[in-house]
């Protein structure tokens, strides 16, 4: 076997990713693309502008709520911004350090159809097509709404114009309420035209590149679970069609005989199918080990947060001691997105479960029982592989329906907290 050479890799791993993401893995800062100098170049000037706007952000935003630590609704607001900006640069920092295991979510992409012998057909050529055509729509669907939860952040000021409805003071402890979000600032914002602009911009390019990492990772990590989930039903349609490849088989190496007549050779044709599925399920169990150990911080992270960012946008969005109507539309939304990423997340989990529960359940409707020995080994090997259904696990979290009823529980419940506090 020939070894590829880092630059080819590197080349290869670019093509693939820009076939399915285009420039996103470098907005979204999670994998710079080093193949050529010009695109080394445009990488690091994106990742110093990028972190040195995060880090500052995120010092500031956490200054912030200390100042501010005496209002509730204030407090949610500075705090929420702060564990968002925190998951965005976690999670870009995270899977640029892990560079070169974002090569092993390559082979899902480019070699989809290789994983087995029998992923040429019409059922596999069909949800292929449809998952190509969803991440397209994830793409844009994602883009839109974190996009459109940036865009109302930073028109915040204006909202609050449009309905007459201001803070009682435009500044608290130092801390400026006339920006997009509350921001410590040492100028006076009130007085120098030219300080609030660049506060306005700063605060800008800090929520875009919140909104884009985040939807960066988001539309990588779902379009990887996709095609895993594409391989589970492959090898569950495989089950399925034993009899129907083992014929195909047969009548392949066998033209001029018939199965009544020669069935020890039909039947080391169905042994040979069995073959063919189990080591699909080897290969595709260990793309999925490489894909949860890769995608345990950036999901587990905003999970263990998740409750708590739902329960304080709730306050924001009830709080009395700020009438304001901006940060309630913009916490509103950011919590509406962060619902539907917690349920996609969670469902995908839930997926996993079904797709090999409905592996096993096929697996026992082969009529296993008929077949010689060695064809009923081989089946159980491979039962003995699905006899629990899969959990899609990330510290310590078991992502399914059942936790994200219990994610809604813990938001509620921290809300009720607040309101029964305050009365």
């Amino acid at each position: 076997m020939v070894k590829k050479s880092p630059k080819f890799e590197e080349r290869e791993m670019h093509e693939v990713l820009r076939d399915y993401y285009s420039v996103l893995p470098v907005l979204g800062g999670f994998f710079p693309f080093l193949h050529t100098r010009g695109w080394r170049i445009v990488s690091l000037i994106h990742y110093t502008i990028m972190y040195s706007v995060m880090i500052l952000a995120e010092v500031n935003v956490a200054y912030t709520t200390y100042l501010v630590r005496d209002r509730p609704s204030l407090l949610s607001q500075s705090l929420h911004l702060f564990i968002v900006g925190l998951v965005a640069m976690g999670c870009s920092l995270f899977l640029t350090l892990q560079r070169r295991k974002i090569k092993d979510y390559t082979t899902i992409f480019n070699h989809q159809f290789s994983m087995c012998e029998y992923a040429n057909n019409n059922f596999f050529v069909g949800i292929s097509k449809k998952t190509s055509q969803l991440n397209k729509v994830r793409i844009l669907t994602w883009f839109a709404m974190y996009g459109s939860c940036g865009v109302v952040g930073i028109l915040q000021p204006v909202i609050n114009s449009f309905f007459d409805i201001h803070f009682e003071v435009i500044q608290l402890n130092g801390v400026w309420m006339n920006l997009p979000f509350l921001m410590w600032c040492p100028w006076d914002l009130e007085k120098s035209n030219t300080a609030w602009f660049w506060a306005f911009l700063f605060q800008g390019v800090y929520l875009s590149y919140c909104a884009v990492v985040v939807t960066s990772a988001i539309v990588m990590q779902f379009n990887v679970i996709d095609r895993l989930l594409d391989q589970f039903k492959l090898i569950t349609y495989g089950v399925k069609t034993l009899d129907q490849r083992a014929k195909i088989i047969f009548k392949e190496r066998y033209p001029m005989l018939t199965r009544k007549l020669n069935k020890r050779a039909y039947e080391n044709c169905f042994y040979d199918c069995i073959k063919q599925s189990v080591l699909h399920h080897l290969r595709v169990g260990k793309e999925y080990k490489s894909f949860v150990e890769l995608s345990t911080v950036p999901v587990a992270v905003p999970f263990y947060g998740g409750a708590i960012l739902l329960g304080m946008a709730m306050i924001t969005m009830t709080a009395d001691d700020d009438p304001r109507i901006g940060p309630k539309f913009f916490y509103g939304m950011m919590a509406v997105s962060e619902f539907i990423n917690m349920y996609l997340i969670c469902q995908a989990g839930q997926n996993f479960e079904d797709i090999t529960t409905e592996m096993f359940t096929a697996l026992y409707q082969t009529r296993w029982y008929l077949w010689p020995k060695r064809t009923q080994k081989a089946l159980m090997i491979m039962r003995f592989g699905c006899i629990r259904p899969l959990k899609y696990k990330c510290a310590m979290l078991v992502l399914n329906m059942e936790l994200f009823s219990e994610l809604v529980n813990s938001a509620y419940s921290i809300f009720n907290l607040k309101a029964a506090s305050s009365s």
